[in-house]
């Protein structure tokens, strides 16, 4: 844990928190608006609640305090849940933030109520996808969508990454007018411009590049290895592919709780030597600029980094038909979209698209464009504007 000076200590500060800093976009969002914050008006802050693949970077934030709080896990645990509000709440009267700022959905309620017991005048929410959907069992979907109401009414806030977000939220009365935005996460493009610009392929993600120079096809999915992300669906496509394509290759980037079955499924779809496990790794952007087309079998998302990343490095995309992806993925004009659940309907669309140059180069030249709103330059500005206005209405003088 850091407790670092500034330079500036009257400047508004702004404390982000979120569940655990492992590999994923809300927790990459996090750190890339951190660092992309304006410290000639904003002083950052970041609480997460135990220590993950980006711990290290989070640590070599400039001008930001950062700390871990143990108790703050994932799954619901009342006596951990209890203390990490009661730790946050004594770590907030320390600090005097101006501004709690939450992502994930148990760090967005602990840190909302603790924010409010601290007397913090902002509290803002980004919902990079609500606590509830239609995938849970009845009693724990009302159970999560009983607490997002109670402590929407605490809420000064939200940033919502898609319409559809936006809709769920109004029909549950979990927003207020005017105090909310739709807000597209914020993505650091800098090294995807660099690798576009310098050519994909030159910029060969290893083991990758063996199978460039054996001229084989590959498509790739970058996600967490559990249930919302159906990276067994991804799979039982690739199956139906290699029946077609001998000379496709599949590669997954992640890990998670059903690696062992992933691993199970590989051996029997007889996949072995079609599909590569690359885990957790850094190196994205040339991952994704060594592949032929990305993937995406989530059975509901927020809004996806990776369909922009590919987007902007001009790889094709075909994703679900949910949530932000429909939003974001316009059928036939910058990707295809697939029904959820359906691996026939995925295995379509990935043989469509690396068997039909046109539509090949139709989807590929137009995704760049769609990328904009989500530079992080853009979003931050954005941010930082709605943090100084609600700032002017509490009449902040921290």
């Amino acid at each position: 844990m850091t407790d670092k000076n500034h330079q500036n200590s009257k400047l508004p500060l702004v404390v982000h928190i979120i569940t655990k800093l492992e590999i994923g976009g809300a927790q990459r969002v996090t750190l890339d608006t951190l660092r992309s914050l304006d410290r000639e008006k904003f002083r950052g802050g970041l609480i997460s609640g135990s220590e993950g693949e980006l711990t290290g970077e989070a640590l070599n934030l400039e001008n930001c305090n950062v700390r871990f709080i143990p108790q703050l896990v994932h799954p619901i645990k009342p006596l951990k849940d209890l203390q990490a509000l009661f730790v946050i709440i004594r770590l907030f009267r320390k600090w005097r933030p101006s501004v709690v700022h939450t992502h994930s959905s148990k760090a967005g309620l602990i840190g909302r109520w603790a924010a409010f017991f601290a007397g913090v005048p902002v509290r803002i929410h980004s919902v990079h996808g609500w606590a509830f959907n239609d995938y849970q069992p009845r009693l724990k979907r009302s159970l999560f969508l009983t607490l997002e109401k109670i402590t929407a009414l605490i809420t000064t806030y939200f940033f919502l990454e898609s319409n559809k977000h936006i809709k769920i939220g109004l029909s549950g009365n979990l927003l207020k007018e005017n105090r909310y935005a739709l807000l597209h996460p914020g993505i650091d493009f800098s090294e995807f411009d660099r690798i576009r610009k310098n050519r994909k392929r030159t910029a060969a993600a290893k083991p990758l590049d063996k199978l460039i120079r054996q001229k084989k096809k590959i498509i790739t999915m970058v996600a967490c290895f559990k249930p919302q992300k159906a990276p067994l669906d991804f799979l039982k496509a690739a199956s139906i592919v290699n029946k077609e394509m001998q000379d496709a290759r599949f590669v997954l980037v992640g890990d998670g709780i059903l690696r062992p079955r992933i691993e199970a499924e590989i051996e029997n779809l007889g996949l072995q030597n079609e599909v590569i496990l690359l885990g957790w790794r850094k190196d994205i952007a040339a991952i994704i600029a060594s592949s032929d087309l990305m993937v995406l079998t989530s059975l509901w998302e927020g809004m996806p980094t990776v369909v922009p990343m590919a987007m902007r490095l001009g790889v094709p995309v075909t994703a679900n038909r949910i949530d932000g992806c429909a939003e974001l993925v316009e059928h036939g004009l910058n990707g295809l979209l697939s029904a959820p659940g359906d691996p026939a309907s995925i295995a379509d669309n990935i043989i469509k698209i690396l068997k039909d140059s046109v539509i090949r180069k139709k989807i590929s030249e137009n995704g760049f464009r769609f990328t904009i709103n989500f530079e992080i330059e853009r979003t931050t500005v954005f941010q930082e504007n709605v943090y100084e206005k609600l700032l002017a209405e509490a009449g902040d003088c921290r």
